[in-house]
């Protein structure tokens, strides 16, 4: 079994003087016996620089170990400052939302190497928290634009407006 430590772009690696470093070959990363091994490199380094780390099996071609990350829990004092900064609208829609119908969305997910602070953190409405789930922004964008698009189409196939309208924005890239 080959295991290695990486974050999907980054594997743990040793340079010429033996310290550990980050490489993007994996056929110079640091080959663990064990998952074991692997974790007990991961709990020795826990800090930024391995944050987003996880075991993984190149045979296989899977995760075969992951940290959880534990959220920070935010007060009420940091909620109401984050919905005044956002000017108490979704951050993904625009909707309007209350203090009671907010969440928190973490902007780069933590299980792709985001940090849990504050600059990390955008208000959304339960629904687009929902749909955006563990993925990147610009996936985010893609995704919504694949829904409107497919249910567009479903809708209005046969409007002469809707066909010219997509075949605008097909253009437009």
């Amino acid at each position: 079994m080959a295991i290695v430590i990486t974050n999907g772009t980054y594997c743990i690696c040793l340079n010429e003087n033996g310290k550990h470093r980050k490489t993007e070959d994996i056929n110079k990363a640091i080959q663990y016996d064990s998952i074991n091994q692997a974790k007990k490199y991961l709990w020795a380094h826990q800090d930024r620089k391995t944050q987003g780390y996880y075991i993984y099996d190149t045979e296989k071609d899977q995760v075969i170990w992951k940290q959880v990350v534990q959220r920070k829990h935010r007060s009420a004092m940091t909620r109401e400052m984050l919905y005044k900064q956002y000017d108490g609208r979704c951050q993904l829609c625009g909707k309007k939302l209350t203090l009671d119908n907010m969440t928190l969305d973490h902007i780069v997910p933590l299980n792709l190497g985001g940090a849990d602070r504050l600059e990390n953190i955008q208000i959304a409405c339960f629904a687009c928290n929902q749909l955006k789930k563990n993925i990147l922004p610009e996936d985010f964008l893609n995704r919504v634009t694949n829904v409107f698009m497919h249910q567009m189409e479903k809708k209005c196939r046969h409007n002469l407006q809707w066909k010219c309208i997509k075949r605008l924005l097909k253009t437009l890239g």
